[in-house]
């Protein structure tokens, strides 16, 4: 589903009051057209994404298998000083601010994700922070606070400690995780991912491990636990292709292609 020309009016208040002087640009308003339509202005395209959404990067390489008439330069930046030689930068809006114009292509969740095994069916927003502040360390400390939270009939060992999942201090994601849950800190017993990817496998291998995602990169091996008191788009993200000058007509179809496989 594509973003309306209308729904971009409050995100551009929004960039406004941040001072980013950026100008917002509609995916809406990109004229469909086939890639044999139209050439391509450069030789070469330089396409960067910030780590928190490395789970883009098949999408992008997909898109750029199809506009096969040139090159498209694939990397991952998160520091600002390089985005001048990018093209086009796909973030969680992180560093759009920088970078002159933006598209905002679609929304992602920030979810609570655990192993199958542990038997965590759902919790409330106290629990979640309780546990990441080190205040409920085992399954079966949380159903003595939230009896409905846990599944009885789990075949395991409750009193085991559960594996905390986080991110690097002063990351984007720690950033947002404390914002949206209302979390000032962490337990010192929290281990760290250096992206929600590599976060997926850990928490994969351990039946008490808990761990917060974007959406977008779970596929159903991870269970999503609700909070119970809280909308789920309460933790929305924006995901934002931003560049340094208008990117030409070609280069827009491709930008195009990848919010396609995005939303497929």
């Amino acid at each position: 589903k594509y973003i309306s020309n209308h729904s971009l009016i409050p995100f551009a208040i929004y960039c406004l009051i941040l001072g980013s002087g950026s100008s917002l640009l509609s995916v809406t308003g990109i004229n469909n057209f086939s890639k044999n339509e139209i050439s391509s202005v450069k030789d070469s395209y330089q396409v960067t994404y910030s780590s928190s959404i490395e789970w883009i990067k098949p999408q992008l390489v997909e898109c750029s298998n199809k506009f096969s008439e040139t090159v498209f330069l694939l990397g991952q930046v998160d520091e600002p000083s390089s985005l001048q030689e990018s093209d086009i930068h796909f973030s969680y809006d992180e560093l759009s601010s920088k970078l002159n114009f933006s598209y905002l292509l679609g929304t992602d969740s920030l979810v609570v994700g655990v192993n199958s095994g542990s038997g965590i069916t759902q919790l409330s927003l106290d629990n979640l922070q309780n546990i990441y502040r080190g205040n409920i360390a085992s399954v079966s400390e949380l159903q003595r606070e939230c009896e409905q939270c846990v599944d009885l009939n789990i075949d395991q060992n409750t009193d085991l400690p559960m594996r905390l999942w986080g991110y690097s201090e002063n990351s984007f994601f720690e950033t947002s995780i404390q914002n949206n849950f209302k979390l000032k800190y962490f337990s010192p017993e929290m281990l760290v991912a250096p992206n929600s990817s590599l976060m997926k496998q850990a928490v994969l291998i351990e039946n008490s491990a808990i761990g917060i995602f974007p959406m977008d990169n779970l596929d159903g091996q991870i269970i999503i636990i609700p909070i119970i008191d809280e909308p789920i788009d309460k933790f929305n993200l924006q995901i934002i292709a931003s560049s340094q000058v208008q990117p030409d007509p070609y280069f827009e179809g491709f930008i195009k292609c990848v919010q396609e496989k995005m939303n497929n």
